[in-house]
């Protein structure tokens, strides 16, 4: 036999169906606390995992990140009735997704208040050095 270690969330009934497969699992109740991340790294892992051109593959997998959602709104004590009307809120004041609009690069002033933010997770936007630091068009 061989082991892996899985480490991950799964659904209900897939101990029952793996132990009826023959297979031994090792496995724990989550707290509120782990559960909450665990679903967490669990929307991701299903967000990863959405292909791009396979009409039933994309509709399985989007099943599956709203089943994750679903229970992140439970866990987390928000009602769907609560997120409805921030998903409201939030479209009046910064839109939705319709227009496609994808930001290559932006270039803001220093005392802009998202210099901050962004430049507070290098991980995830790369700061693009200045190579005309004075903006005379030449370096």
């Amino acid at each position: 036999m061989r082991t892996f270690r899985l480490h991950k969330l799964v659904r209900d009934k897939i101990i029952e169906q793996n132990v009826s497969e023959g297979a031994q699992i090792d496995s724990r109740k989550l707290d509120d606390t782990e559960y909450l991340a665990a679903l967490k790294a669990k929307l991701l892992e299903e967000a990863n995992e959405l292909p791009l051109d396979n009409r039933e593959e994309i509709l399985k997998e989007l099943a599956d990140v709203a089943e994750v959602l679903d229970a992140l709104i439970e866990a987390s004590g928000v009602s769907q009735e609560e997120l409805r009307r921030k998903r409201e809120t939030r479209s009046v004041k910064v839109g939705v997704f319709k227009n496609r609009d994808f930001i290559e690069t932006i270039t803001l002033p220093d005392d802009n208040r998202w210099v901050e933010y962004y430049a507070s997770q290098p991980d995830r936007f790369l700061e693009i050095p200045r190579s005309d630091p004075h903006g005379t068009g030449t370096a």
